[in-house]
């Protein structure tokens, strides 16, 4: 681990993060595998990802550490274009992606947020009783303590939702002209690198029609998690070309 170079770090960071990001992506509830819902429906949402308190936190923790690698390798390529319009829009390609990420990461809190809400208020409820409080009172107490957690849970959903529509938007672009660039400049599987040009293209006419409700929120989220694979297998080849050229 000591003796690791950058060069190295970079290629297993741009595997294995987005490796990571996928598969957390597919897996937190009310993903397309766990709990599958429409995620423009508060309510289906915020049943899904509550009811899985346990696998939202740990899911979370794998996106959170999958982006992280994924921005290391991403800075990496970024700041590896040397000549041509590829490094004049190589600060462009590294804030864009690094605002989506930061973006990313802010809904993975959110939804902890939503996961942690007592939609309940039994806690309360029996705190109360334990107290000396009466049925009633006590019934009271658990109807005010879960409103008080759907108001904070469907607060955090209604954030969220934007922040990802802002995420997804800048970090395709960000990823837009960074595999664009890199086909351009024929650095990492040329052919590959103009398919992650227009997976990326695709994602952001997914997600400026899915903010105007031009399709359904299932088929805005399948779309996105196919372009997320896409870019995924793109990051690996990638990847194992850094990774070959360090030995």
């Amino acid at each position: 681990m000591g003796n690791i170079s950058v060069t190295k770090l970079a290629g297993l960071s741009i595997i294995l993060g987005p490796i990571l990001g996928l598969i957390g992506y597919f897996l937190a509830p009310a993903s397309s595998v766990i709990n599958p819902v429409d995620p423009t429906n508060a309510i289906e949402v915020i049943s899904a990802v509550n009811g899985n308190a346990a696998l939202a936190l740990i899911t979370g923790i794998v996106i959170m550490v999958g982006l992280i690698m994924m921005l290391n390798g991403i800075r990496y390529l970024a700041s590896g274009m040397k000549g041509g319009a590829g490094e004049a829009f190589s600060g462009y390609i590294l804030t864009l992606v690094s605002i989506g990420i930061i973006g990313y990461l802010l809904t993975v809190a959110l939804n902890w947020t939503i996961a942690g809400a007592d939609l309940t208020g039994a806690d309360a409820a029996a705190a109360a009783t334990a107290a000396g409080a009466d049925a009633a009172t006590a019934g009271a107490v658990a109807a005010a303590t879960a409103g008080a957690g759907f108001a904070a849970a469907g607060a955090a959903f209604a954030v969220g939702q934007g922040i990802n529509t802002l995420a997804s938007l800048v970090f395709a672009t960000g990823f837009l002209l960074l595999s664009f660039f890199i086909a351009q400049a024929g650095t990492y599987n040329k052919i590959f690198a103009y398919i992650a040009s227009v997976a990326a293209i695709v994602m952001v006419v997914t997600t400026i029609l899915g903010a105007t409700d031009t399709f359904s929120g299932e088929t805005g989220a399948l779309i996105g998690g196919i372009c997320f694979i896409v870019f995924t297998v793109w990051a690996i080849t990638v990847g194992r070309e850094i990774l070959t050229s360090s030995e």
